[in-house]
C-alpha cells in the first residue's frame, strides 16, 4: 500500500513537471510567433506607405484610364484623363 503511494507520488511529480516543460515551450512558441508577426506586419505597413507616397494615388487613377484609346464602341475617356492629369499637376503645385 506504502508502495502504491510511493509511486502515485512520482507519477505526480512526473506530470507536473511535464505540465511545467509543456508551458514553457508553449511560451517560447507563442513569443516567437509573436515576433515574426510584429516583423511581418513592420514590413507589410513600409511597403503601404511606400505604395501609397507621393503621386500614387493619381499614377493609378491615370493607370486605369488608359492611354487615351478608344475600343471600337467604348467610350471616349480623354477629356476625363485630361481633367485628372491637370488636378494632378494643380496638387504637385
Amino acid at each position: 500500500d506504502e508502495a502504491e503511494e510511493k509511486k502515485k507520488q512520482e507519477l505526480r511529480l512526473q506530470g507536473q513537471k511535464e505540465l511545467a516543460d509543456w508551458y514553457a515551450q508553449r511560451e517560447a512558441a507563442l513569443k516567437v510567433a509573436s515576433e515574426a508577426n510584429r516583423k511581418a506586419e513592420a514590413e507589410h505597413l513600409a511597403a503601404f506607405a511606400k505604395s501609397q507616397g507621393d503621386g500614387a494615388q493619381w499614377d493609378e487613377v491615370a493607370k486605369l484610364c488608359g492611354d487615351g484609346k478608344t475600343a471600337k464602341g467604348g467610350k471616349d475617356v480623354s477629356r476625363l484623363k485630361s481633367l485628372l492629369l491637370h488636378l494632378k499637376e494643380q496638387q504637385a503645385k
